[in-house]
């Protein structure tokens, strides 16, 4: 059973960090997209001690890159501004992240965050989604950033528990997925946060945490 009394903080850092990544940057129109993947690469995520396989194009980078890459890429308007906040807040945070990016497309990245270690099980879900929305969600849709839920589940898989949500963020004419995986394996709990603009959930990167 999820402990709430224990694990609280712990899941709502990770509310946190997924609020974060959603805001940085949402610069480019839908584009056709498929949720099949003919390829993968391996990559080392230092924190996990371990090598995950990923879509292909994705590479490795830092927050720093990132932000270099959004001031370079976009104009700098309020919302943009704002985004930027976000990221520099991240940076600061002493927890370990792993930022990797599309060769063809700046906005469609894969983010692992570490957390401490903390069990949960279903009744988890509806906790998490809770704290995002009424909490966190708040501020960014008073600047016009709107979040549609499409998902919110808890699987098994394999040896892991995973939280899983799927939201679309969209401000104006600017549309994008964001998924988040939370993850407990093996005695680690740790987060994934997706963003594209396919609705691609990427979800070959669980096989990673099956066994």
């Amino acid at each position: 059973m999820y402990n709430k009394k224990n694990s609280l903080y712990d899941l709502q850092k990770l509310v946190f960090l997924l609020v974060l990544l959603m805001l940085s940057s949402c610069n480019s129109n839908q584009k056709e997209g498929s949720n099949t993947i003919d390829k993968s690469n391996l990559h080392h995520v230092d924190f996990l001690e371990m090598k995950v396989f990923l879509p292909d194009n994705y590479k490795k980078s830092s927050f720093e890159a990132y932000t270099e890459i959004i001031k370079n890429e976009t104009d700098l308007d309020t919302l943009t501004n704002y985004e930027l906040q976000r990221l520099n807040n991240l940076k600061q945070m002493d927890e370990g992240h792993e930022l990797f990016i599309h060769d063809g497309d700046y906005l469609n990245t894969i983010t692992f965050q570490s957390s401490p270690y903390f069990e949960f099980d279903k009744s988890a879900v509806s906790f998490y989604v809770n704290q995002l929305e009424t909490m966190n969600f708040v501020e960014p849709r008073s600047r016009g950033i709107e979040f549609d839920r499409l998902e919110s589940k808890f699987l098994k898989y394999g040896n892991s528990k995973i939280i899983k949500v799927k939201y679309l963020q969209s401000f104006g004419d600017k549309k994008r997925y964001l998924t988040q995986y939370i993850i407990t394996y093996k005695l680690k709990t740790f987060g994934i946060t997706i963003t594209n603009l396919d609705g691609d959930d990427h979800k070959v990167i669980l096989s990673n945490f099956k066994s």
